[in-house]
Formats: C-alpha cells, structure tokens, sequence
C-alpha cells in the first residue's frame, strides 16, 4: 500500500516527540527513535518556538496570496456597477494591475458577482 498525502500522527506521538526534544535529544535522534522524518520533528518543534503550541490549529494554505486589496476590491465593486456585463479580462485591463484573470474572476466571486447573464448585464 502506497500511502498519498501527508501521514497524521496521534497527539500522544506528538507529545512523546515534542518531550524528547525538551529532554536534549537532538531532531535526527528523536526522528530515528519514533521512526518519523527529521523534517517532521523540525517542523513541529518550530511551530512550538513560534506560537506556543504543537497543534496545527488551522491548515496553512498553499500557494499564493490573494493579490488584490480591499482598496482594489471597492474599485471592482464600482466598475462592475458601471459597466455590469463585461468579462473578467475586461475588468483587469480597467484596474490596470499585473494579475491573473482567474485572480480578478475570483475577486468577481468573493463580492458575489456571477457569470449569469441577466436583464442587467449581470
């Protein structure tokens, strides 16, 4: 069986880890003695020294941040009042900055703009 994605360890695993390194063992030692990957170790020790806990309280996205501010978000917001109807490239090339179309369609979506034509355009 090959196993896909990340492994997810018990809590009980992770405290015998995080106190093994508070003991003094090193990561690769305490890698080794609970046969997990020193990177794991790494990772979970520097989550410790930077916020306190173990716990991974909520995932961490991946990939890029959203690129557009709440500044540009208002400016879609009036645009797409004027001119409902138009394409998401259309709306890029009006607020003239160096984005995606997937990133403004997706700013199209976060204020609850639709593809579906309507009487309004929109």
């Amino acid at each position: 069986m090959v196993q896909v994605g990340p492994a997810v360890f018990s809590m009980d695993l992770k405290m015998r880890i995080f106190e093994a390194c508070l003991a003094g063992e090193s990561g690769c030692q305490v890698a080794k003695r609970f046969k997990v990957s020193p990177a794991f170790v790494n990772r979970m020790m520097k989550r410790y020294r930077e916020t306190g806990s173990i716990v991974v309280l909520e995932k961490e996205k991946r990939g890029p941040k959203f690129r557009l501010i709440q500044k540009h978000l208002d400016k879609l917001r009036k645009m797409v009042a004027e001119n409902p109807g138009l394409c998401a490239r259309e709306y890029r090339d009006m607020l003239r900055l160096d984005v995606s179309i997937l990133t403004v369609w997706r700013a199209l979506r976060r204020l609850g703009f639709t593809n579906k034509k309507n009487g309004d355009g929109r």
